[in-house]
């Protein structure tokens, strides 16, 4: 039988005083309502990056000023 898995899981982070103040800075800015949402649309993000680099595609940063570059994923030593 295969194993279930919990709807929600309890982790508990260690964090550098620095990385906790980027969530908190990240929060503010998105408007989000926790920690936890922000991790949770941080690793959406970062997967649906992931996916689309996978399968070929360019992820691309277009400037106000019409420069276009190439968004580079971390870590950089996974990209094919």
């Amino acid at each position: 039988m295969a194993e279930k898995i919990p709807d929600k899981v309890r982790i508990n982070l260690e964090l550098p005083g620095k990385l906790r103040e980027r969530i908190e800075h990240v929060k503010e800015l998105s408007e989000a309502e926790s920690v936890s949402e922000v991790l949770r649309w941080s690793l959406a993000v970062y997967e649906y990056l992931w996916t689309e680099k996978e399968i070929g595609s360019e992820v691309i940063i277009r400037k106000k000023n019409g420069k276009e570059t190439e968004l580079q994923l971390l870590p950089m030593v996974l990209q094919k």
